[in-house]
């Protein structure tokens, strides 16, 4: 069963349908969507994302820490990020610079996925009360060009 999105809904409510009413024949860690922290990564001059506010920007964990400035290379240009979880503590580096140093009980990250996927949500839960023991990793991408490489993932001690 795949729920449609109905005229006029949004992107998170749809989400948070399906988490809701999920379907009874797939496993709890194979839903529909991917829910994670978002590090954001998009063209700072020309995404219109960017202009809704500095938590959007590239560097940002999205929606809730914006980076600490603009270490972006130009277009056409690689960018080099670095991300970094121990427990509740993230760091982002992008281009050899630290933008993002915080903790994910920062009060930042419930107001941050309240306002966006609703308080009491089951996207909310997720992010804020579940336990981060295990961390899936989705690359996503919205309408645009997008180019990966060197891709490594490694579990710190």
């Amino acid at each position: 069963m795949f729920l449609l999105a109905r005229p006029g809904m949004k992107f998170e409510d749809l989400v948070n349908l399906t988490l809701k009413d999920r379907p009874k024949g797939r496993p709890e860690r194979g839903q529909e969507y991917v829910i994670g922290f978002e590090y954001q990564m998009l063209d700072n001059a020309l995404n219109a994302d960017a202009r809704v506010g500095p938590s959007h920007q590239a560097g940002a964990l999205y929606d809730m820490f914006p980076p600490s400035r603009d270490a972006t290379r130009p277009v056409g240009e690689w960018n080099h990020s670095r991300l970094v979880a121990r427990g509740e503590h993230v760091e982002h580096w992008l281009n050899g610079v630290k933008v993002v140093d915080a903790s994910l009980d920062a009060p930042e990250v419930a107001r941050g996925t309240g306002a966006r996927w609703g308080a009491g949500s089951p996207v909310y839960e997720l992010l804020v009360k579940h336990p981060r023991k295990i961390c899936q990793i989705s690359l996503q991408n919205h309408d645009t060009e997008a180019w990966f490489r060197n891709l490594k993932i490694r579990r710190l001690k």
